[in-house]
């Protein structure tokens, strides 16, 4: 029988009638033994994560004021679910220790775990699962560091004596038995952790989409949806913010080398999308790119190279001023004549800032001019195929070309399944469809 790690997200644990539908789930399948949980999110635009509302309360606590409506509003969600599927466990006593965990001054990364602590214990009596606790499973370091190898180790001797299990996402622990958590949406990586610790056939990641599409709906009217894509053109994707999974979920399961499959909660049947590593095989498709994604909120720094000056290690010299400054990098790209840096528009935003880098610059680089192009956006064109397709980049340029869309910068990766473009933020949307209506239409 087969392994099957399944996470399940705040959407699909947000009432008692998303267990049901989750249980459902689970129960077609018997190599569903092993799942993790997020806590409770919005079960409609106007309502509140659990999360948030835990945060609330640690905040409102801090300031010294009191928290109780927004403790209310978690005792009444977590009692309607385990009331309305008819379980034993005694919430109000587990609510009871929250509370006076906020009162005694646990720390907001404690409290922000109690949602999925909650969501696992009641999950767990539904399915009658066993309830594993992360904090003594997943480890971090006291400066909040995970470790991914003990945790590797030390889960993979735990769930080695079990058949089922439900374990609470987002939390573990670090060496002094304080809570530590991943940053927001990090259930998905301890569901990436879990499934790498059982060696799992597949990783299931069940949201409320139907996995990933080729583009931005609200962009591009009726975007195809991507059936398959390999875990490199993931990460392409994921910079320029193509959304649906936790970016640092990717690593365990590329190095265990298993599959993940994006799934819906309230559409089971819909096979989703299935990321794989990178074999060398292209799956049989429509289109020879996967996706297109775009992101604005760029600069370009320009530096010009002196001349006979120039000499070895100019470009570490470059570095060396951004780092000295605590300057994250975007892209950079150099020619025989310049170099061009992109930035994060916020990073230059402060003139005091800018003005140290520029000074740094012109201490170590003596360049001839800096000059900043503001208001970039960069343009991701992403597929596996494209690396076959010699005239890929030709037919990106003519769609951009038709509509008059200047581009401003070219980066391309190594494996060549990638090609990114600066342009004006202001024609960012437009270079998206022209892009998607030439590969696809």
């Amino acid at each position: 029988m087969s392994c099957i790690v399944a996470k399940f997200g705040g959407s699909s644990l947000a009432s008692s009638e998303q267990f049901k539908k989750v249980k459902d789930i689970i129960l077609q399948d018997k190599g569903r033994s092993f799942i993790v949980v997020s806590a409770p999110g919005k079960r409609s635009a106007d309502d509140n994560k659990i999360t948030d509302l835990l945060l609330s309360c640690f905040y409102l606590h801090a300031e010294g004021k009191n928290f109780t409506k927004p403790f209310l509003k978690i005792c009444e969600r977590f009692i309607s679910i385990r009331d309305e599927l008819q379980l034993k466990l005694d919430i109000e006593g587990e609510l009871e220790q929250i509370r006076i965990s906020i009162e005694n001054g646990a720390s907001s990364m404690h409290v922000a775990s109690r949602g999925e602590y909650l969501c696992g214990l009641l999950l767990s009596e539904y399915l009658s699962y066993e309830f594993i606790d992360p904090s003594s499973l997943i480890f971090f370091s006291d400066e909040g560091i995970f470790d991914a190898e003990r945790s590797n180790r030390v889960l993979a001797e735990k769930l080695s004596t079990m058949h089922n299990a439900v374990m609470p996402g987002f939390y573990g622990a670090m060496e002094n038995g304080e809570i530590c958590t991943f940053s927001r949406g990090g259930s998905d990586i301890s569901g990436a952790v879990m499934a790498r610790a059982l060696c799992a056939n597949v990783y299931e990641n069940w949201t409320d989409v139907s996995g990933f599409l080729m583009a931005n709906p609200n962009i591009v009217s009726d975007p195809l949806e991507i059936k398959s894509l390999s875990y490199e053109e993931l990460r392409e994707l994921k910079y320029m913010e193509a959304g649906v999974l936790h970016e640092d979920a990717i690593y365990p399961v590329q190095k265990a080398g298993l599959p993940t499959n994006i799934r819906n909660t309230n559409m089971p049947c819909h096979p989703g999308t299935l990321i794989v590593n990178d074999d060398g095989e292209i799956p049989l498709k429509k289109s020879v790119i996967t996706g297109i994604a775009g992101k604005t909120g760029f600069d370009i720094l320009r530096i010009d190279k002196p001349m006979s000056s120039a000499g070895p290690g100019i470009a570490m010299r470059l570095l060396q001023a951004f780092c000295e400054n605590d300057i994250r990098i975007e892209q950079i790209v150099s020619s025989v004549a310049q170099i061009s840096v992109v930035l994060s528009s916020d990073v230059l935003a402060d003139p005091e800032l800018k003005e140290a880098l520029y000074v740094r610059i012109n201490e170590l680089v003596q360049p001839r001019t800096i000059n900043l192009e503001q208001n970039v956006a960069l343009l991701a064109v992403v597929g596996r195929a494209m690396r076959y397709s010699p005239d890929c980049n030709s037919r990106i340029f003519s769609a951009l070309y038709k509509e008059n869309i200047d581009v401003r910068g070219i980066l391309q990766n190594n494996s060549r399944i990638s090609t990114i473009l600066a342009i004006a933020s202001s024609d960012l949307n437009n270079a998206i469809n022209a892009v998607y209506k030439e590969f696809v239409h």
